[in-house]
Formats: C-alpha cells, structure tokens, sequence
C-alpha cells in the first residue's frame, strides 16, 4: 500500500474527498517534503549523480572506517 493509499484509507479520506483536497493535501503534506530533502542539490542523496557522469564521490568525501580488530 502507497502512502497516498494509505492517507486516502484513513478516517480523514471522506472529508479530503468531499473537500476535493485529497491529492493537494497528499502532494503538500506528503511529496512535498520529502522531495526537497531528497532533491536538495547540495546535500541530498542524489547530489553527486549526474545524467551525463552517472554517480560521483563529490561532493562528498568517504565516509570514515576505523580499522577492524578482530581480537
């Protein structure tokens, strides 16, 4: 089940519906946020990738590894 299934099952779905805001409310409470985080093209995920160059180490450098002790 999506989100958007999900918001359109709950208790609240006959009053979005009959207000004809389902798919506003779904697309500012929901896709919304989550898209400028995800998009954010300085910090998000997909800030190193590129359609031409695919995916890239900058503008993030590896994360740090401490050395493994198995002892």
């Amino acid at each position: 089940m999506t989100s958007y299934e999900h918001r359109t099952d709950s208790p609240a779905r006959e009053a979005a519906v009959s207000s004809g805001l389902g798919m506003t409310t779904w697309w500012l409470q929901h896709a919304d946020p989550h898209l400028r985080v995800l998009m954010d093209p300085r910090q998000g995920p997909f800030a190193a990738c590129s359609p031409s160059k695919g995916h890239t180490q900058t503008p993030f450098e590896p994360l740090p590894v401490d050395p493994y002790d198995p002892s």
